[in-house]
């Protein structure tokens, strides 16, 4: 309509950012809102244990999440992991709100972008019909009613693209011939095998791409979980389960999965959906000097992937290998990265600014 080429090279590189700044960057940011707004809640609650009252400390996870974890880089993305898990996590806070329809469609979206948060949905929907209360089917009726347009929806795709309402592109049929086998047939959808115990050691602690070791500040969520669990307020436990459900079913899918490595990508992609849910342990951890030195060094690793390289191919240690040793080498990414720096430590120092006064109940 304009007279311009979208084949253009500088147009479709221009158009492309576009899309991954709405459909990425934007839903990460809106995310991170609601999680900070989450762990507010959970700092403010009568039932915190004492000295768990600080509100600087639910800025603080938040910063960890958005800065120090995977879903730094991942935001930056054209990939879905990110934006199904933003969609997973509003999801998750419109149905604590009592908002089921709303939690419904966004759930709905959730699957539409990302076939994986098919179990994420599950848990999501026994939270909500142990949470509802006395009307318990009409809260799950109404969850299913905002679902249907997108239902709908990915019926219709489905059909246009894979001849069935619910034929799923898994299938090995459709896979491409060098990427499937003879023996995928008899896995789960075409892809989900036996969990192997050398992909559990990869996605969590390898140094090709271990989310620990990534971001070891993420060593202390598992503490934190076990606090959760054994919250006093049954309210509080059923939030643990939920997220200790979603984090490792993400585990199990991953470890699962026939391609779990991702392939060229940073850390574990495939847990990136569910990772706002473990990360909201950490609210349950007292910040210490091991808590500030773990912080550290996770966000100098992702802030040093950003300048580098987003997408590194396989290496037996991808830090040491590949995105400092390009650091300390190319000259010209070093005032990115120090902007960069200076920027989270800015950030960091925002997070830590002194109350306006005492925490009320209220």
């Amino acid at each position: 309509a304009r007279g311009l080429d979208p084949l253009e090279h500088e147009l479709d590189l221009a158009n492309i950012r576009r899309v991954d700044l709405f459909v990425t960057a934007l839903p990460s940011v809106l995310l991170c809102f609601f999680f900070l707004a989450f762990l507010l809640e959970k700092v403010r609650t009568p039932l915190r244990p004492q000295g768990f009252t600080d509100s600087r400390d639910a800025w603080l996870v938040m910063y960890t999440y958005a800065i120090g974890t995977i879903a730094f880089p991942y935001s930056t993305m054209l990939w879905g992991h990110q934006t199904a898990g933003a969609f997973l996590f509003l999801s998750f806070y419109g149905l604590r709100k009592k908002r089921p329809v709303l939690g419904g469609f966004l759930a709905g979206l959730a699957l539409l972008t990302e076939y994986s948060a098919a179990l994420g949905i599950l848990g999501l929907l026994a939270f909500a019909f142990f949470r509802s209360g006395q009307r318990r089917i009409n809260f799950m009726l109404k969850i299913g009613l905002g679902a249907l347009p997108v239902a709908l929806v990915f019926a219709a795709y489905h059909k246009i693209c894979f001849g069935g309402w619910f034929s799923l592109p898994l299938n090995p049929l459709f896979l491409n011939p060098a990427l499937s086998a003879p023996e995928d047939f008899h896995k789960i959808l075409g892809v989900l095998g036996m969990p192997s115990f050398e992909a559990l050691r990869g996605i969590l602690i390898s140094t090709e791409r271990g989310l620990f070791f990534l971001s070891p500040v993420l060593v202390l969520a598992l503490p934190g979980l076990y606090r959760w669990l054994r919250s006093p307020s049954a309210e509080e436990r059923g939030e643990a389960w939920l997220a200790a459900w979603l984090f490792f079913s993400g585990i199990w899918w991953n470890i699962s999965f026939k391609g779990w490595h991702g392939g060229w990508c940073i850390g574990p992609r495939y847990l990136t959906p569910v990772l706002p849910f473990f990360v909201a342990a950490l609210i349950w951890v007292r910040p210490g000097k091991w808590f500030y030195a773990l912080l550290a060094v996770s966000a100098m690793n992702m802030l040093a992937i950003v300048a580098v390289d987003i997408q590194p191919p396989r290496l037996t240690n991808v830090l040491t290998e590949k995105i400092y040793a390009d650091l300390l080498s190319r000259q010209h990414l070093w005032p990115k990265f120090a902007f960069m720096v200076l920027v989270a430590t800015l950030m960091f120092g925002l997070t830590r600014l002194k109350e306006p006064g005492p925490l009320r109940d209220s």
